[in-house]
């Protein structure tokens, strides 16, 4: 009987113990303006990067009629250094592939390499032919014009044909973000500002799986796949971007340094910040100190690298071993640690195991 009354006790105790705990207050979020993070990111980022982008287009297409009318060395030297701008520029807006430059296929337009050679001189020889067809997803944008403007015995240059390809290729970059910049402008900057959920299809979620799928395509298409992360260990320099003008490095040094301003917000609000408000931390440090000290030891290992990257990838390996080794260091916390803190779903799709 003493031992009925002893067990009966305990599940009273045992009820009201879960009753006060139900009865106590649920700690409260920290308190941080997501409006203004993202009102930040448009205003002081995203859309100057798109500005910057079409700028540097507008000069590209001044030199490239400059070369039209006179096909000298020294315009041809200006149309080279002037692509060159154009390419590096890119990069700023390569980390925001999400509301309007998803919709018109942004990074597929301007940048899809390796570029498929053969296809492009197969387009060269076409009195007509249309840059949008999926047949020449990989024969357009700047890999394409890379291939053309350093490849390219220079007298083809002064082929109608070739400059046709080249002008084709103006439009359409520049419609696609004229398009993109407008639909920002219109509608799209006060959706973004004003969606403050982290649900699937809000703000925080389509601007944090985009950047972490930016990140993880550099990894893995910039560095990976040349390094022979993807054939067994059998490297393929030759799958480098900006292969034929040797720009390969600078472009990865400015993709990373775009993508930490992403995470960052510049001199704004960004990512680090909410991370900050939430009290967010990895080991003994803060996670968005552990994340911007990722990003600097991986622009640090790139920085390292001595010559062009098809070079170091074919030479000398173990120092793009090293950057590859960071950059997955920092997947892990871009993709698996600030989500998880932030409540956001990773929604994209990759083939990379992480």
């Amino acid at each position: 009987m003493r031992q009925l009354l002893f067990m009966l006790g305990m599940i009273v105790w045992g009820f009201s113990l879960q009753s006060c705990k139900g009865d106590e207050p649920k700690p409260e979020e920290e308190d941080f303006d997501r409006a203004a993070m993202f009102q930040n990111m448009a205003t002081n980022v995203i859309l100057p990067s798109y500005a910057s982008f079409a700028e540097k287009l507008s000069s590209f297409q001044g030199a490239f009629d400059a070369f039209k009318s006179t096909s000298s060395e020294a315009n041809l030297a200006a149309l080279r250094s002037a692509f060159d701008q154009v390419y590096l520029s890119w990069q700023q807006c390569a980390p925001y592939e999400f509301g309007p430059a998803a919709s018109v296929g942004l990074r597929l337009t301007v940048n899809t390499f390796p570029a498929d050679t053969n296809r492009v001189h197969t387009l060269l020889g076409m009195d007509d032919y249309d840059l949008a067809m999926s047949s020449n997803s990989a024969a357009k944008g700047l890999p394409a014009l890379d291939f053309v403007l350093f490849q390219l015995n220079p007298d083809r240059l002064s082929e109608a044909m070739t400059q046709d390809f080249i002008q084709q290729n103006i439009v359409m970059m520049s419609g696609a973000l004229t398009s993109v910049e407008e639909e920002w402008k219109q509608s799209y900057q006060d959706e973004f500002q004003t969606s403050l959920g982290s649900d699937v299809g809000s703000s925080l979620g389509s601007f944090v799986n985009a950047v972490n799928q930016d990140f993880e395509l550099l990894k893995n298409a910039n560095v990976g796949i040349p390094l022979g992360k993807k054939t067994l260990g059998i490297i393929q320099p030759e799958k480098v971007e900006a292969l034929f003008s040797a720009q390969s490095l600078p472009l990865l040094i400015q993709h990373l340094q775009s993508l930490k301003i992403a995470f960052n917000g510049n001199t704004g609000l960004g990512l680090d910040d909410h991370l900050d408000a939430l009290n967010a931390t990895y080991g003994t440090q803060s996670l968005s100190d552990a994340i911007q000290m990722g990003f600097d030891d991986a622009i640090a290992s790139a920085e390292a690298i001595e010559g062009d990257l098809f070079e170091a990838i074919a030479q000398s390996p173990s120092q793009v071993e090293d950057l590859h080794s960071k950059l997955q260091n920092l997947v892990v916390l871009l993709k698996t640690d600030m989500p998880s803190q932030l409540g956001v779903q990773i929604t994209y799709q990759d083939n990379d195991g992480d």
